[in-house]
């Protein structure tokens, strides 16, 4: 049962939140200022004909990953990671990878993460996890573009998830050179550049993100693409989108020599896209959900593998045995 001041801080926090939205000016207003670095398009859904005859022999690919954790506390964990590259009417192409920190290989380069970032052993760990399996992802991507030279590759995240690895550039490198459009989709958008562009203030302390000033502002099928110099990160183009019903954007990075190519691909993904959801295209959903690691198949699969003995000393925790 909760207790009353429990209801009482988040009754606070709703009127807090409610004040900081009322700051945000309104979506004419915020259309006519962001006028100025940007243009406002309407995508077109491409007929079927028309899109056969765009792609001809090439296909469209998806790469994503999943990462699940089977663990009791610090350092007893178990991760799997498992990434999965998706190319329409090819074979699948999937990778996988084991870490824990028991190990002492990986307890060498959390430690080293530690030291480097100058934070706790347990986060360092978890950015060790982010990056694996960014790097495995990269890693998936690289090889799908070598393989398969699709006309269009959808990474499912930003680009600066991606190019602090040396497969980037070779990614990036080979897309330009084979004319692979290169797309990173950005479902989370969290980043705070338009509040600084439009010189958004408040009063309170709450920040303004670049999520609450998209929310609402596009509409169905229309799309937000800045100015060449206006570069939200990096030199990457970022484009923001509702490919859907929902109101809520997404993000779709570029590379900024094929900015030429953004109105061909943002078409190419506001097709992909059901008319009805959260504005994703429906390839890269597919690619999310077939890759997707899930607890019952993981517990399963480590009983198989772990001797009952070696998960009841490393892996139960003491709160499982609890009664109540």
């Amino acid at each position: 049962m909760w207790n009353v001041q429990m209801v009482k801080d988040l009754r606070q926090f709703n009127v807090y939140i409610k004040t900081a939205s009322k700051a945000i000016p309104h979506r004419e207003e915020l259309r006519k200022a962001l006028s100025l670095w940007g243009t406002f398009r309407l995508g077109e859904k491409i007929p079927s004909l028309k899109l056969k005859e765009l792609l001809g022999e090439r296909t469209i690919a998806a790469v994503d990953g999943s990462r699940i954790e089977y663990a009791s506390f610090y350092p007893y964990s178990l991760v799997l990671l498992r990434t999965l590259g998706k190319c329409t009417g090819r074979e699948d192409l999937e990778k996988s990878k084991v870490i824990t920190p028991l190990h002492a290989e990986t307890a060498a380069l959390v430690y080293k993460k530690k030291e480097k970032e100058g934070i706790g052993e347990e986060e360092a760990y978890r950015l060790y996890l982010k990056e694996e399996l960014a790097h495995l992802e990269i890693l998936t991507a690289l090889e799908i573009a070598e393989k398969y030279k699709p006309c269009l590759l959808m990474l499912d995240g930003g680009f600066l998830l991606f190019d602090q690895f040396a497969e980037w550039r070779k990614l990036y490198k080979f897309c330009l050179e084979n004319d692979i459009i290169l797309v990173g989709i950005i479902e989370e958008v969290a980043t705070s550049v338009l509040a600084k562009w439009l010189d958004l203030r408040l009063d309170h302390s709450l920040r303004i993100y670049d999520r609450e000033i998209l929310f609402g502002l596009l509409d169905k099928g229309e799309y937000l693409l800045f100015a060449a110099d206006k570069n939200i990160k990096k030199n990457y183009h970022t484009v923001f989108a509702r490919l859907g019903s929902l109101p809520q954007a997404i993000g779709c990075d570029f590379l900024a020599e094929q900015r030429e190519k953004i109105t061909q691909a943002m078409n190419l993904l506001y097709t992909l896209t059901p008319r009805h959801g959260q504005g994703i295209p429906l390839w890269l959903q597919i690619t999310d959900a077939k890759v997707r690691l899930r607890k019952k198949e993981t517990e399963k699969l480590i009983e198989n593998c772990l001797e009952p003995e070696l998960r009841e000393l490393f892996f139960r925790a003491n709160r499982e045995r609890r009664a109540f």
